[in-house]
């Protein structure tokens, strides 16, 4: 995930069915500290991360087709402070009116 540095504390291959028992962070002394992950396939990893910087981080794969198919996700942290620090510009806010016209139109039609 993008601006954070996450803790992999889990890390399950295959599909068996069960859930992942995620170990406690106290039975962990060092847990491995990455910003990517590679995750086999029918896998899964399990990540810890401390949401401290404000802003909305991206998480999603490297395979083109996986990121059109929609795997990927956005984490908001600190949305309050976020929008203390973080100013939208007026462009962007005008181009959000222009696609929420467009969006609008074509889902009503001609």
């Amino acid at each position: 995930m993008h601006g954070t540095k996450s803790q992999v504390v889990h890390r399950a291959y295959g599909t068996d069915g069960k859930k992942p028992q995620v170990p406690k962070v106290e039975e962990q002394e060092n847990p491995v500290r990455r910003d990517t992950v590679a995750v086999d396939g029918f896998g899964s990893v399990t990540i810890r991360f401390v949401a401290s910087n404000p802003g909305a981080w991206f998480m999603h794969c490297h395979m083109d087709w996986h990121l059109s198919a929609g795997l990927a996700m956005e984490m908001v942290q600190a949305p309050e402070k976020a929008k203390e620090v973080l100013k939208v510009p007026s462009y962007v806010e005008e181009q959000c009116k222009v696609w929420k016209k467009q969006s609008d139109q074509k889902l009503r039609g001609p």
